[in-house]
């Protein structure tokens, strides 16, 4: 991938460490707002969307780190832009994130957080 999602993706450091990643959160004041970046995104995304592109009314990303970008992404697309964001309780997270460490999957940290 290029564009936002590249420069913008946190490096892995272990499951949900990139929230604590000061670089990680892209805002509307970020180089990454530019036209290019938009189109970037369109072209990269819109593999999933089809043809009908930005014609359609509702588009859907649901990566979990767009939570710290969505200021750069509603500069990226404004006026059209809203935010659904769906939580889930902290126990189920530290569940699935156990399963995930243990396991040897794609925690990116092999282990539980520090």
């Amino acid at each position: 991938r290029a564009g936002v999602r590249r420069v913008g993706s946190p490096p892995a450091r272990g499951v949900g460490r990139y929230g604590f990643d000061p670089g990680a959160h892209l805002t509307e004041a970020s180089p990454l707002a530019s036209l290019a970046s938009r189109d970037a995104l369109l072209s990269q995304w819109g593999y999933y969307w089809g043809e009908a592109g930005l014609e359609r009314p509702l588009l859907l990303e649901k990566t979990p780190t767009n939570m710290l970008t969505a200021r750069l992404l509603q500069s990226l697309f404004a006026p059209r832009t809203s935010f659904l964001v769906v939580t889930r309780h902290p126990l189920a997270v530290a569940l699935a994130q156990h399963r995930i460490t243990s396991c040897g999957g794609g925690g990116g940290g092999g282990g539980p957080p520090e």
